[in-house]
This record gives C-alpha cells, structure tokens and sequence, in this order.
C-alpha cells in the first residue's frame, strides 16, 4: 500500500508541476496587463491635474477681474466719454493748489 500511494505521488508531481507553471505564467501576464492599465491611468491623471490647476488660475483670475469690476462699478466708476470735466469746490483744493491762494 505505502508503495502504490508512493508511486501515485511521484507520478503526479511532475503534472503537479506543470500545472503550477501554467497558473503562474497566467497570473503574470494578468500583473503586466494590470501594469499597463496604471500606467495608462498614471499619464491620464497628471494629464487631469495639469488640467484642474491651469482651471484653478483661470478661475482665480476671472473671479479677481470679476471683483475689480463690481468694486469699480460700486465707486460709480464710468468709462470715459468724449467730454469730461472734473469740478472742485473751491474749499476741496489739493493742498498744494490751496497753498498757492
């Protein structure tokens, strides 16, 4: 009995072996499949993130344009026209011109 299930095993071993290198080859192919794919997701996101900071400045320039603008507009800030004249009260002089009197 102890010799039968002895040749059972050695003769077994080598298919044993075979079919290991088969399941190995198999799950390394998968790993460099799997590779590739987060490489191609690598390049992608740094693609995406130079993407969203050349949106953040955008964004952080319009809104700051934006900003000047409203402020501007609430200083009842005007483009200048064909004729504009700036009238002071006599008492509104700069000081250098007040002094001059």
């Amino acid at each position: 009995m102890k010799m039968f299930l002895l040749r059972t095993i050695v003769k077994a071993t080598p298919l044993c072996i075979i079919c290991l290198i088969l399941v190995k080859l198999i799950i390394i192919n998968e790993f460099a499949g799997i590779g590739e794919k987060v490489k191609s997701l690598d390049a992608r996101l740094s693609e995406v993130q130079e993407e969203n900071e050349m949106l953040t400045q955008r964004y952080a320039s319009a809104s700051s344009l934006l900003t000047i603008a409203i402020k501007a507009e609430e200083a009842t800030y005007h483009a200048p026209g064909k004729d504009q004249y700036l009238s002071l009260p006599i008492d509104q002089f700069p000081v250098a011109v007040a002094s001059l009197k």
